[in-house]
């Protein structure tokens, strides 16, 4: 799915190994799309898990979204669940955002294992690699998670994490 670059030259006022081309609206739609059925799959149980296992930070900048404080008992009863329903009611651009936050500790984690390079710009292979690596210690849809919000954000490498959606180690559950 890659898209052609509009005409420019040496003359052009922008970074060329910046450039990102713009995505056509139809294709950021079906992104936000996936990204939305994907926070919608996640269950409080996902969360919590996922939240346990997070960085400080992640539960951190959660909560402040939240606006709630960071209780040890409230995180083992229930900000999952609070995560989930405010998640499904927030605009797509918000979506991103909080998606972004829910799966920072993935993001940290990915460009450790890919390396800088490779993290910029991952080849197929390179992310075959690391959905393999996530998949050891984060669930499948928490996984689908990151890699939905990467691709909904319009990250330079959105197309080649458009593939990776129907790959049958990310799939829903029930779908």
């Amino acid at each position: 799915m890659s898209h052609p670059e509009p005409a420019h030259d040496d003359n052009c006022e922008h970074d060329h190994d910046k450039h990102v081309p713009d995505t056509p609206p139809e294709v950021q739609a079906e992104r936000q799309t996936r990204l939305t059925e994907t926070l919608n799959a996640l269950t409080v149980q996902d969360l919590n898990a996922h939240l346990q296992k997070a960085p400080d930070q992640v539960r951190s900048a959660l909560t402040q979204r939240l606006a709630v404080r960071l209780d040890p008992k409230f995180v083992k009863g229930g900000v999952g669940r609070l995560i989930r329903t405010r998640i499904r009611g927030l605009s797509p651009t918000k979506q991103i955002e909080m998606a972004a936050e829910l799966t920072a500790g993935l993001d940290h984690e990915s460009a450790e294992f890919l390396g800088e390079e490779s993290f910029e710009l991952p080849t197929r292979d390179d992310l075959d690699r690391l959905v393999d690596h996530l998949l050891k210690s984060h669930s499948p849809v928490i996984v689908r998670a990151y890699i939905a919000c990467t691709a909904a954000a319009d990250a330079p490498v959105a197309a080649e994490l458009d593939h990776l959606m129907s790959d049958s180690r990310l799939a829903l559950s029930g779908g």
